[in-house]
């Protein structure tokens, strides 16, 4: 049985939109939460475990902008969905550039908004089958033990580096399995980040390789701008 009930935060200060939008999504059984400004969307993300948020970049003294960018920053693992009055190709392309991902005109219908976000959650879900037990994580045909660090298909011992186990972890525990090119760099390399640097890019392709070759069900996605996503296919 489906037991995911996603949890949306709408940063929106039209009163009745928001509304709109928080009646329309608590009728189909989501968690929502609202706020209107920097202040009320810190406090919502420190103590809520969010799966979405819908963010109005054109709220009050350009403080839309502002929260996307503190979100993008502090959140990159959050998944978010821009909602403008703004329907251009510039300001889609902003919006994306700044870590959404996706870009909606306030022209939408709320039912086709409901299809839009059911779609996002189905890119979650597969996060979600990421199985926890004691001290395995079940993902699709493979296992990885956090107690002695070793990854497994079907039985079989897969050899890792040190590096590779440790980005393969940070995967499987991190909100929506996505990590930032930064941290892979500065937190698993030791290095400072650079764009020219390959060396990030190297460690995600040959542990893609590895996964690759005993499953095409798990793969690791690259998110422009951001870093890497492992998912289920």
């Amino acid at each position: 049985m489906d037991i995911f009930s996603p949890h949306l935060l709408i940063i929106e200060d039209d009163v009745v939109w928001q509304k709109s939008i928080y009646t329309t999504f608590t009728n189909i059984g989501w968690h929502v939460s609202s706020s209107y400004d920097l202040q009320s969307s810190k406090k919502i993300l420190k103590t809520e475990k969010i799966d979405l948020c819908l963010i109005d970049v054109e709220l009050n003294n350009n403080c839309g902008s502002h929260i996307l960018n503190f979100i993008t920053q502090q959140y990159p693992n959050l998944y978010i969905i821009v909602l403008s009055e703004k329907d251009s190709d510039q300001d889609r392309i902003y919006g994306l550039e700044m870590g959404a991902r996706d870009y909606l005109s306030k022209s939408i219908t709320l039912n086709e908004l409901v299809l839009r976000l059911n779609r996002c959650v189905t890119s979650i879900k597969r996060t979600k089958e990421f199985l926890f037990e004691y001290d395995k994580i079940v993902f699709g045909e493979f296992i990885y033990n956090q107690k002695n660090h070793e990854l497994c298909f079907k039985q079989e011992h897969i050899h890792l580096t040190d590096n590779e186990n440790q980005v393969l972890y940070y995967f499987l525990t991190s909100h929506l399995g996505k990590l930032r090119r930064e941290f892979i760099s500065e937190d698993i390399l030791k290095k400072q980040w650079q764009p020219q640097d390959r060396g990030v890019d190297m460690l995600i392709s040959h542990l893609r390789q590895k996964l690759r070759q005993h499953s095409k069900q798990i793969t690791i996605k690259p998110l422009r701008g951001v870093g890497y996503q492992l998912v289920l296919t």
